[in-house]
């Protein structure tokens, strides 16, 4: 469990890297205007921006990875009943007889 929200933290950072940078990028200006009117500077903005966007992705891509593995694990379990199913009843001895 631990290692899929440490995957699902790199996949965020790595999405919300990518989305700063474009926005960065492609509205610059935009980013520059909204700042100052809120009295706040561009990096601040792209910052809050990245964590945000970080913690969504990374809390998406936990939930389905766990859906994902929980249907797995039962698809699993589910073949491991058939599977000792088809083997046939078990010998059991005699109470009272020696092994």
């Amino acid at each position: 469990m631990k290692a899929r929200l440490l995957g699902s933290l790199v996949l965020g950072a790595i999405a919300a890297a990518i989305v700063v940078i474009y926005d960065d990028t492609a509205n610059h200006a935009a980013l520059v205007r909204a700042a100052a009117r809120s009295h706040q500077t561009v990096v601040s903005s792209l910052a809050s921006g990245f964590a945000g966007l970080t913690l969504i992705v990374a809390a998406v891509v936990f939930v389905a990875g766990t859906v994902v593995a929980g249907r797995r694990t039962a698809r699993q379990a589910a073949a491991r009943r058939v599977w000792q199913d088809d083997a046939g009843p078990r010998r059991r001895g005699r109470a009272g007889s020696w092994r």
